[in-house]
């Protein structure tokens, strides 16, 4: 934004800095700025900051941190409220406008724009077209907020805010004709689209060397409605580029007053017919909790008397314990926005060398999480993390960019077995994923997908899995269509889902619970050898006991269970399979060596269960 210091001057009669002194004063307040000439600054303001794309905003910060006064710009009186034309919003469009002010103007005669006029257009880069639209152009970077002069004439059925129909078409004033795809925030009169909203007008309802009598539009829109229409549109303009950052919603009755009396200084044949005001959604007063102790906690300091002043000078307003937010500062809405207004007012290198207060976190439920999936994890389990998008869903997307994807999943299931179809060559997959799904409602889920299992270790991997997560867990399978739609060749693919709110969380991992790091075993260059054992032990045995033995024995990789049986017959016994796999770190096993290991294994095993080898 380019800044001229006479100009801002005007507002700030005390202010006395130069160009370089300026910017270094807005560098301290956050602002990067650079020299364009001994008089002008171009000043870059982040998305946050809206109100200060205006003189205006530039001035009530530079007052706040130099503690000057500020001097509003000369307006007219307080203008009489008066029906110019039907106006109407639509139901799909009133969440958009948060106000909307007319005012009404008659007796204009075509002139052209005084030098002192044009001088400041050029300031701010921009070329004299019109008497009024100049003045409005000025009028939007003083106070920020965009105007919009109608020819009264050519609206003169009335405004109607609506949403655009697809098809619609509309020639902007720049001469451009830009087709509307549908659901663009438009302005109809006589069902013509003369007004795409808060971006440009329309060339069918302009000003002209003919026109005598103007309506002047002081609307705020939404931010996110004026970025859609750039968006879908394709053009950008000073005004969209205002509207996306944020408007004051109660600024159009100043901005208005100063168009009438810049209009009646220039072209004293203008009268006045009056102001016509619709409120909106309006703009109630944003209030935040003033919180010294948190302030001393992130500050290092106590505000002062000072600092509350400062606060003052930029429209915060205290009353006892709680912060009344100006209109136009639509980033700040939390007890740490206050705290850094403080301190950019009296400025960062003022903050004080020191650390933030130990405070101790509450459990959070992603602690809760994390090690959910720990625990699923040590159970052999893989984690997965799939796209968001799917090829059906209960919740399409506006704008896909794909025309496969055009919905937001609605299950994890399905994503998973997508990876179990690109993995074909892996017997037996552990697959889990935690994420959001929409059914529409938006929802945290949990799924499980598993491959190759037979109905004995699935059996056990349910009854595991209901205990690990609190809850009945049941294993269904895919129905052979979804088999051959996800071009899954693996046996026996089943899978569980549920509800993270239905699942128990564990209690996050302390300390004192944190297991120590295990030991650096070197990765053998040998082969190993596979044994395979079925031992029948009683029901009631837990197969953990001789699984855990296996694990840990001397000359074991690792052990795993592979089934488990129980026959009609025998209710009182059950049979269980054990994968032994044996490997030497310096030299492969012979057949021998193998042996001699496992008949050591199972006579160890002995003392601590009873069994028989089948």
């Amino acid at each position: 934004m380019l800044v001229s210091l006479s100009w801002l001057k005007e507002y700030l009669p005390h202010f006395s800095d130069g160009v370089d002194q300026t910017i270094d004063r807005l560098a301290t307040l956050g602002f990067e700025a650079e020299p364009v000439t001994k008089e002008i600054i171009n000043v870059s303001i982040t998305a946050n900051r809206g109100d200060c794309l205006s003189l205006l905003g530039i001035a009530r910060e530079l007052a706040g941190a130099m503690s000057l006064q500020l001097k509003l710009p000369e307006t007219s009186d307080e203008l009489p409220s008066k029906h110019l034309l039907e106006l109407t919003v639509s139901d799909g469009a009133k969440d958009d406008i948060l106000s909307d002010e007319l005012l009404g103007l008659s007796g204009y005669v075509a002139s052209d724009t005084p030098a002192e006029l044009k001088k400041r257009l050029t300031i701010i880069g921009l070329q004299s077209k019109d008497l009024l639209i100049d003045i409005s152009n000025l009028v939007a970077y003083e106070v920020g907020l965009p105007l919009h002069v109608f020819d009264r004439e050519k609206i003169a059925a009335g405004l109607v805010v609506d949403r655009a129909e697809s098809g619609e078409t509309v020639t902007l004033l720049d001469g451009r004709s830009v087709s509307l795809q549908g659901g663009e925030l438009i302005q109809r009169s006589e069902k013509t689209v003369v007004d795409l909203a808060g971006v440009m007008g329309a060339k069918n309802s302009a000003v002209s060397k003919n026109t005598s009598s103007v309506i002047v539009q002081a609307a705020a829109f939404s931010a996110s409605s004026v970025r859609k229409n750039s968006r879908l549109t394709g053009v950008t303009t000073d005004a969209s580029s205002k509207y996306v950052r944020g408007v004051d919603a109660a600024s159009g009755e100043l901005a208005l007053r100063r168009f009438f009396y810049l209009a009646t200084k220039y072209c004293p044949s203008i009268s006045l017919d009056g102001l016509q005001s619709f409120t909106g959604r309006g703009h109630s007063p944003k209030t935040v909790a003033y919180e010294p102790n948190q302030i001393k906690r992130l500050l290092g300091f106590e505000p002062t008397s000072d600092d509350m002043k400062r606060l003052a000078t930029i429209g915060f307003v205290l009353v006892k314990n709680t912060i009344t937010v100006p209109s136009w500062r639509n980033d700040i809405g939390i007890s740490a926005d206050i705290a850094d207004e403080i301190i950019r007012l009296r400025g960062y290198d003022n903050l004080p060398d020191v650390a933030l207060s130990k405070k101790s976190a509450p459990t959070s439920q992603y602690q809760q999480i994390l090690e959910l999936k720990r625990k699923l994890s040590r159970a052999s389990y893989t984690e997965m993390l799939t796209g968001t998008f799917a090829r059906k869903g209960a919740l399409g997307i506006s704008n896909a960019t794909s025309n496969e994807l055009k919905y937001l999943r609605s299950n994890l299931a399905e994503p998973l077995a997508g990876v179990v179809a690109k993995n074909p060559f892996i017997g037996r997959l552990y697959l889990y994923e935690i994420g959001q799904v929409f059914t529409p409602k938006e929802d945290q889920h949990l799924a499980i997908v598993l491959s190759g299992l037979k109905e004995r270790a699935l059996a056990a991997e349910a009854t595991k899995m209901s205990t690990l997560l609190g809850r009945q867990v049941e294993f269904k399978p895919f129905r052979p269509d979804d088999l051959r739609e996800f071009g899954i060749k693996h046996d026996r693919v089943v899978f569980w889902e549920s509800s993270m709110a239905k699942v128990k969380l564990p209690s996050p991992i302390t300390p004192a619970r944190i297991s120590p790091l295990p030991q650096y075993r070197p990765i053998s260059k040998f082969p190993p050898v596979v044994r395979d054992v079925t031992l029948a032990v009683d029901t009631d045995v837990d197969n953990l006991i001789a699984l855990n033995y296996f694990d840990s024995a001397d000359g074991v990789l690792f052990a795993e269970l592979t089934d488990e049986y129980r026959h009609e017959e025998t209710p009182q016994k059950k049979s269980v399979t054990y994968r032994i796999v044996f490997q030497n770190i310096d030299r492969t096993l012979t057949d021998s060596e193998a042996n001699n290991l496992f008949s050591a294994l199972l006579e160890g095993l002995s003392p601590k269960l009873s069994f028989e080898i089948l």
